[in-house]
């Protein structure tokens, strides 16, 4: 044991030559739980460049979906039985582009089941989406929440249930299709419903489960799933393989974070930093037993142009091939957005400041919204009835073809 202490020692201090003085290596405490770089002298680096440069890119090249209302009223479906119809307007940020998909998520028994329902684009009006999504029935209670994407890959997404426990129940862990692989995990994947409230984001790129000559298996995201409940942000991050803590010599640390940014910022680009008050929520294994130099599980963003960590508001936990963020939602202010956009991303951090970063793998950018609607209906001729309206035969592909279309009349 002394000699493994010995030689571990050895390697942090071959790290810490790398750095122009002992100043500089000691980061300077904020109390027990911030520590603060100056990214002009020559400290470690806390957030990398090519991290802050794509969220950059996500944010002004990729304009998201947002849905801005939505109406229900009581409609007949072909066959003459009365059903729930939702017709929403969704905007997309920027003109031409189209969208792939758009679903309406829907549960009556407070978010232990769901069932996704498409909907479909108004042939005279771009923005709206109708669908039938559910038999009416007089009581009937339910919460509805929409999920869509555009062609760009950027994903708008509502949080139908709050998920309040911490760590996460068993009851999330049970359905994620582990000990799968290839096509038989994709396939048992489905559709990606959400699971004990935990709801899925933007999707990667296919295939879901990278081949490991392109992907190790401690660097493959699987699955990524986002929740939330009055205080807090939650996020559950599934890899293929298991949470390793790469090399100390060559400099390769594993990071495994999610990239969070508050809606309500005008501030693209920042001094320093993330864009949109960025807040950068990691876990760097090779710092839990080995390497002292910062926190295995923090939160990195700028106060007052200097970028700092952040400790008490974040906490991580890993099951297994899962781990799971909980973060304040405070860490933006006394004002919390009721919207974010985010994406979750593996990698390696290189290099002596820790200043180089490789993506391993990454997920969509997607604006998750903190709420969807319920919906409780006793008297049906007290709701708006819902236009008529004549709809296409065919529809977006990425909208499931084998459902039923409102009839129109």
């Amino acid at each position: 044991m002394k000699k493994n202490i010995i030689r571990i020692m050895g390697f942090v201090f071959v790290i810490f030559a790398a750095f122009a003085t002992a100043a500089v290596i000691g980061l300077s405490q904020q109390g027990d739980d911030k520590k603060k770089a100056d990214e002009d002298d020559e400290g470690p680096v806390l957030i990398q460049k090519a991290i802050i440069a794509r969220a950059y890119e996500m944010v002004t090249s990729r304009p998201s979906p947002r849905v801005m209302g939505a109406k229900f009223g009581v409609a007949k479906s072909p066959k003459g039985i009365d059903v729930l119809r939702m017709d929403t307007q969704i905007v997309n940020g920027k003109a031409g582009i189209k969208m792939a998909s758009v679903n309406a998520l829907q549960t009556t028994n407070n978010g232990v089941s769901w069932r996704s329902v498409p909907l479909y684009a108004h042939p005279e009006e771009p923005d709206r989406y109708v669908g039938d999504i559910q038999a009416f029935k007089l009581g009937l209670k339910m919460v509805v929440a929409v999920t869509a994407q555009n062609t760009l890959g950027t994903t708008f997404l509502e949080l139908g249930c709050m998920q309040r426990a911490w760590p996460l129940p068993a009851s999330y862990f049970k359905g994620d299709c582990g000990g799968r692989e290839g096509d038989a995990y994709a396939k048992c994947r489905g559709g990606r419903a959400p699971r004990a409230c935990m709801f899925a984001p933007g999707d990667e790129a296919p295939p879901v489960d990278d081949h490991q000559s392109k992907i190790g298996d401690d660097l493959d995201m699987l699955d990524f799933r986002v929740g939330y409940d009055d205080k807090t942000m939650k996020f559950d991050m599934m890899i293929q393989g298991d949470f390793s803590a790469g090399s100390l010599t060559p400099v390769a640390f594993n990071q495994y974070s999610v990239v969070i940014m508050n809606t309500d910022s005008k501030d693209l680009e920042p001094p320093t930093g993330l864009p949109l008050e960025g807040v950068l929520v990691r876990y760097i294994p090779m710092a839990v037993n080995s390497l002292k130099l910062f926190p295995a599980c923090a939160a990195a963003l700028r106060k007052k142009d200097q970028i700092v960590y952040d400790t008490q508001s974040v906490s991580c936990k890993v099951n297994g091939n899962h781990l799971s963020f909980k973060v304040s939602r405070s860490i933006f202010g006394n004002k919390p957005p009721k919207e974010i956009f985010m994406f979750g991303q593996t990698g390696i951090v290189r290099e002596s400041r820790f200043d180089q970063f490789s993506v391993g793998d990454i997920t969509g950018l997607t604006r998750v919204r903190f709420g969807a609607r319920s919906l409780a209906f006793v008297d049906p001729s007290k709701m708006p009835p819902v236009p008529a309206a004549q709809w296409r035969k065919q529809n977006s592909a990425a909208n499931a073809p084998r459902a039923k279309k409102p009839s129109g009349k």
